[in-house]
């Protein structure tokens, strides 16, 4: 808009501003010649006055009006004077008219340009006023689409939890265990299991248990790790999941062939990671002696004084820190 406001502008200025300066400027000379030629008439009349007055003083008994040479030659000067001033007179009104037709001539140019301009500018509205139009309804759409995108968004967060959520159901027979040699299950893995849980677990040594099968999870071979790959087997059904759990708790540690054994659930990756992001907070909890544990999917619950906290996130758990009195003067370190 400011591009366009400046040509109208510059048009204006070179199609009227620059000729009327123009004959403004041949008017004032004009008009200047015109008083300097009044102007030395009017001195040559005082001149002509003050001559006779003193030739009239001196010798007016011998001079008649009729005889006298100053009279003539003034009357000559006066015709002379007067004709200039008829032919001037004429040219200024030539000039006059021929300024007033080109004044009329320009002035009819500039109102039909000032109508093109008025017309061009009526264009460019419009085109702007379309413009705007569509932006406007571009910006309502995009509105929309946010909307509609968020709504997609807030399905497909849904969606996800739900697929984890029967994953997790799938594997809910799942038991992963860590810290099992390599190859000590041999070629039999689902029966070396049912005979390594009795001598495990003296308590679990009366219960059948069923198991449906037992492998080793799969680790590129360019992996670095020594550590031996975890070991994991699904039972028949859940209920000796759960027998086999509580029991590993209560005969913590368990050794075999000199490697400390650990049990874990069998969760989905995304699980995994919600449920590992509270380690630190457990562990300092645990430190202070503060009684703890994880709620399906990844919820903390802290019981403390006799009162029991929830916390969706390890953030909202930090706040709790300064309340627990620590045991032993431990120092709670969150960033292990």
């Amino acid at each position: 808009m400011f591009v366009l406001g400046d040509l109208l502008f510059l048009k204006c200025w070179f199609t009227v501003y620059c000729p009327f300066k123009r004959l403004s400027s041949i008017w004032r000379h004009r008009r200047t010649d015109l008083s300097l030629c009044i102007t030395n008439r009017e001195v040559v009349r005082s001149s002509d006055s003050c001559t006779f007055k003193m030739s009239s003083t001196r010798g007016r008994a011998n001079l008649s009006p009729v005889s006298s040479p100053i009279k003539k030659k003034s009357k000559q000067f006066d015709s002379m004077e007067m004709s200039k001033m008829a032919d001037l007179e004429d040219s200024l009104q030539k000039q006059a008219a021929c300024l007033q037709s080109q004044f009329e001539a320009m002035g009819a140019d500039l109102k039909m340009e000032l109508s093109k301009l008025k017309d061009d500018f009526s264009a460019q509205t419009k085109s702007v006023l379309a413009m705007v139009a569509k932006m406007d309804k571009v910006v309502a759409e995009q509105h929309e689409q946010k909307k509609i995108l968020n709504s997609h968004t807030a399905q497909l967060e849904a969606t996800e939890a739900k697929l984890a959520e029967l994953e997790d159901r799938s594997r809910r027979s799942n038991v992963r265990l860590v810290g099992l040699l390599e190859g000590s299950e041999g070629d039999d893995p689902v029966g070396y299991i049912q005979k390594a849980i009795k001598s495990w677990f003296p308590s679990l040594a009366h219960k059948e248990m069923e198991i449906e099968r037992a492998h080793r999870i799969y680790r590129k071979s360019k992996d670095g790790r020594n550590t031996p790959r975890v070991f994991i087997f699904k039972f028949l059904r859940y209920q000796d999941r759960q027998s086999l759990l509580k029991a590993s708790r209560l005969h913590d540690p368990v050794v075999c062939s000199g490697s400390r054994l650990r049990f874990f659930v069998d969760y989905n990756a995304a699980t995994a990671r919600k449920r590992e992001a509270f380690l630190p907070v457990q562990r300092a909890l645990k430190a202070a002696g503060v009684e703890n544990f994880l709620i399906y999917p990844a919820i903390l619950k802290v019981n403390t004084a006799g009162t029991a906290h929830t916390f969706s996130t390890p953030q909202e758990a930090k706040g709790l820190f300064s309340s627990i009195p620590r045991r032993n003067e431990l120092e709670f370190d969150m960033q292990q």
